[in-house]
């Protein structure tokens, strides 16, 4: 079952028929490229590998929904893009608290004290761009924050959300706009930590 020349479909079908070895060999070839790919999304190894094994665990146990409609590699990006939005949800919910408790330790400090106008400025920044990537349609929000915010090219955006390469385009494009007018309109030029959302890049 180790031959290069044995193509994934064929190993998928043995796989589900119960070859566990047909199974190690699709994971051999492609845990590399899921591993790239996961690492860029949520930017550290250690979480990359968490995912990739979490993902082959589900890939082994929804085997039988296979259908080769796209290719095994797609098939296992999507399951790991999956994996990576729980992590990025439960990753802001952590950053949440941690930010109230860090708050709360500021403020019991009697001595504490901070300018209020800079303070609403910066909240009004973030309250805006929140806003602004919320009210996006799930397709585009979802394409900007690939591309731009987690750095993935183009091709890996079409491929993980299952469109066009020109749709993807197009949905990173159009969300890109929709951020820079609701920024202009509320008086924002730019905000800190949001990368290449509104400088005009080319997509790709």
């Amino acid at each position: 079952m180790g031959d290069d020349a044995t193509t994934d479909l064929a190993l998928v079908s043995a796989a589900q028929a119960g070859d566990a070895d047909a199974f190690g060999v699709l994971v051999t070839r492609q845990a590399p490229a899921l591993l790239r790919l996961v690492a860029r999304a949520l930017g550290t190894m250690d979480d990359a590998e968490d995912v990739v094994q979490e993902t082959f665990l589900q890939a082994h146990a929804a085997l039988r929904t296979f259908r080769g409609e796209a290719s095994l590699g797609t098939w296992l990006g999507r399951i790991a893009l999956r994996r990576c939005q729980e992590r990025w949800a439960k990753e802001r919910r952590r950053d949440e608290i941690a930010e109230a408790r860090r708050v709360d330790l500021l403020w019991e400090n009697p001595d504490y004290t901070v300018d209020p106008v800079a303070v609403a400025e910066a909240a009004e920044r973030r309250c805006v761009l929140e806003g602004a990537l919320a009210r996006l349609p799930a397709p585009l929000r979802l394409a900007v924050l690939l591309h731009d915010a987690e750095g993935l090219p183009i091709g890996e955006v079409a491929a993980l959300t299952a469109a066009p390469l020109g749709t993807a385009k197009s949905r990173v494009r159009r969300g890109r706009a929709m951020l820079v007018t609701a920024l202009a309109e509320a008086g924002i030029e730019r905000a800190s930590g949001v990368g290449r959302l509104w400088r005009g890049e080319e997509v790709g």
